[in-house]
């Protein structure tokens, strides 16, 4: 148990001078030049394009060569005796009529598609920091820094 009280009483006096010292670890120089440090990013900008297209049935042969003959067969089935030839006719060319408009609402439709191309477009500059120059004890140095600095920089 002692050896526990002596190292904590210990870390306790030692505590407040290490933060003292890490407080003024720093000094002050006067900044002498600052030059904005650039590197080039390559933006490309995306592009949609759309594009319809329209499927066209062929109209289907047989289903107005059914529907005509039904319509044929209904309009002579109807028909007065001296008339048949007229509503035959007229019965078929209504039922090919009917089919086509059946099997063509069904078929023919529009659809659209888009499509989206990446267009290299320019090498733009991003800022990465700063080429900071400085005075020191007489002396001139450079460092790199991430913002900018005002007149004073902080050396540690």
């Amino acid at each position: 148990m002692k050896p526990f009280v002596v190292s904590l009483l210990i870390l306790l006096f030692i505590s407040p001078l290490a933060q003292a010292h890490h407080s003024r670890g720093y000094y002050k120089a006067r900044v002498l030049d600052v030059t904005p440090i650039y590197r080039y990013k390559t933006v490309k900008a995306p592009r949609e394009v759309c594009y319809e297209s329209r499927d066209r049935h062929k109209p289907h042969r047989k289903a107005i060569v059914v529907g005509s003959v039904i319509g044929g067969t209904i309009g002579h089935a109807t028909g007065k005796r001296g008339n048949k030839g007229i509503t035959t006719l007229a019965g078929a060319i209504i039922g090919g009529a009917v089919a086509n408009e059946l099997t063509h609402d069904r078929h023919d439709h529009d659809s659209y598609y888009c499509e989206t191309h990446y267009k290299k477009v320019k090498k733009v500059p991003v800022l990465k920091g700063y080429d900071v120059t400085y005075r020191y004890k007489g002396r001139v140095y450079s460092a790199f820094r991430e913002h900018k600095p005002g007149k004073h920089i902080k050396i540690y």
